[in-house]
């Protein structure tokens, strides 16, 4: 505990620190037909040069280990979705493995971590947002609500007002959601400075 009342949350490695290959990209730049080869790492953090080649029901992953020189060779199969209104949408289905099966979820990014590609779940990755302590969740919470009504982060400005075309229902629920936000923080603040 920090004194307040919140616990803390113990830090992990986060997603938006690592190198990420997100095949709702390449659906979008066309990269996924099978016999495609192309190379992406080029000038981002991560592995450089790694090799993509595209086949039937997944693809391949080449890459050089940066600790110890090796190429690295890493098998994914894609797993195609429905979408409601029309098309299919791909995804990785991880090939990581545990006690001698593999992960198997299916999921849109792959990240680098330890001389390996797989998922957020299988290298232990949070999200920023999610190592934020009840308090900081809250006031993101907040500024991110008034902002998307069209106002600015700061609490001690006005509510902004309901958007033109947004429902009374929606509104009305955002802004009843921003002020337990909202109450959450001020009363930590008011905690802090003793008043």
């Amino acid at each position: 505990m920090d004194g307040s009342g919140f616990g803390r949350t113990v830090a992990r490695d986060r997603c938006e620190d690592l190198f990420a290959i997100d095949v709702r990209r390449w659906q979008r730049e066309e990269r996924l037909e099978p016999g495609n080869i192309f190379h992406c790492g080029e000038g981002e953090m991560g592995p450089k040069g790694v090799k993509i080649a595209i086949e039937e029901t997944g693809l391949v992953l080449v890459h050089r280990n940066p600790e110890t020189g090796e190429d690295i060779t890493q098998r994914f199969r894609l797993d195609w979705t429905a979408c409601q209104y029309g098309g299919h949408r791909p995804w990785f289905i991880c090939s990581e493995l545990h006690d001698g099966k593999e992960c198997e979820r299916r999921v849109a990014k792959l990240y680098f971590k330890d001389g390996r590609f797989a998922c957020r779940i299988c290298h232990g990755l949070t999200y920023a947002s999610q190592q934020k302590d009840p308090w900081g969740q809250a006031l993101a919470t907040a500024q991110a609500i008034r902002m998307k009504l069209g106002g600015d982060a700061a609490l001690v400005n006005p509510f902004p007002d309901k958007p033109a075309r947004m429902h009374w229902s929606t509104y009305q629920r955002l802004r009843e959601r921003a002020q337990r936000a909202e109450a959450q923080v001020w009363e930590r603040a008011q905690r802090l400075t003793g008043r």
